[in-house]
């Protein structure tokens, strides 16, 4: 019977892996679970917390929550950060966990442009809950019924996988532009709920770029003053699995709106995301919430993604409102 419940759970791992291994859609905002060098961008103290839910069928869901905090120690030229993220599917009774613990150094290369290499260190863990399921002694063909209760002793065996993660990072860049790189599941630990079978987590290779310029610097127009463009993508590499992502969105002042782009690619299988971008800063409280939907895919369902996030800027100087909302910014070194 636990051969069975494994066998079961291969309609969803395509799909979790599809997902959960890149969910965000704003990534522009949280380039921290990609890449964990941004936890020592611009030295800036911050947390946020994340509520992510992905409809898959129309009717069911798989809910991630993510939060994540980041301190700087500008004097020593480092920045410590910690992050946690739980996926969540409550029809098959899947559960994934995972806290990261992440080390990122500051190097200055001078004119203006950092390099900030760092490496991180976390444990995975994944469980299936049995009782979900319904077991060969309960069900009742003659009779067309399925009883209530199971004496199975698989229902009492918990399916569960413990395993450590590690992954490095670095990013460069300045106040016009970003390049960054990042390597996760380097360890490629097993993942497998059977001892028996060898299944390894896969490697994560990703790139991300970003490039960020003033629309009106010479206070020409209506247009508040500071107004920027900000253009980021990534492209990430699982497996089997590619996928690319790409945000513009356009900063006026506290208030940013935009529109972001997702390419997901396994084999035969392919989805394009589109969705919306909105955000407001008030202080040191940055909110933004996201709304994705397919407008191509292979598979029977379109699936659908609402994204909420709180971030919290613990630096002095934004509490002050110096209405600067630039993003690529360097003054803090």
């Amino acid at each position: 019977m636990k051969k069975f419940i494994i066998k079961i759970l291969l309609f969803f791992v395509p799909l979790g892996s599809i997902f959960s291994q890149g969910f965000l859609i704003n990534e522009a905002n949280n380039m921290q679970l990609i890449n964990p060098s941004y936890n020592g961008f611009n030295f800036e103290s911050k947390a946020g917390v994340i509520y992510n839910t992905i409809s898959y069928d129309g009717i069911r869901n798989i809910d991630t929550k993510y939060a994540f905090a980041g301190y700087s120690l500008e004097n020593l030229k480092f920045a410590i950060g910690v992050d946690f993220v739980s996926h969540n599917v409550k029809e098959f009774g899947y559960l994934e966990n995972q806290l990261n613990l992440s080390y990122t150094y500051k190097i200055d290369v001078g004119r203006d442009l950092y390099f900030l290499p760092s490496i991180y260190l976390g444990i995975f863990n994944r469980k299936v809950d049995a009782s979900n399921y319904i077991f060969e002694d309960q069900l009742v063909i003659s009779e067309g019924v399925i009883l209530p209760n199971s004496n199975d002793p698989s229902l009492t065996t918990p399916q569960t996988n413990n395993s450590f993660d590690a992954g490095i990072g670095a990013i460069l860049y300045n106040e016009t532009f970003l390049v960054g790189l990042s390597a996760k599941h380097i360890n490629q630990a097993g993942i497998s709920f059977d001892t028996e079978v060898n299944e390894q987590r896969d490697l994560s290779i990703s790139i991300q770029g970003a490039y960020e310029t003033e629309i009106d610097p010479y206070n020409r127009s209506s247009l508040p003053k500071n107004s920027y463009i900000f253009a980021y993508a990534s492209i990430t590499k699982i497996g089997d699995i590619l996928k690319i992502y790409s945000s513009q969105e356009l900063q006026f002042n506290s208030f940013r709106a935009g529109i972001h782009q997702k390419l997901t690619s396994l084999e035969d299988f392919s989805l394009v995301n589109f969705g919306l971008n909105l955000g407001i800063e008030a202080g040191n409280i940055n909110f933004n919430t996201a709304y994705s939907f397919s407008v191509k895919n292979d598979i029977r369902y379109s699936p659908s993604i609402l994204e909420i996030s709180v971030q919290f800027n613990f630096e002095p100087w934004l509490s002050r409102n110096r209405a600067d909302y630039k993003r690529l910014r360097t003054f803090n070194y």
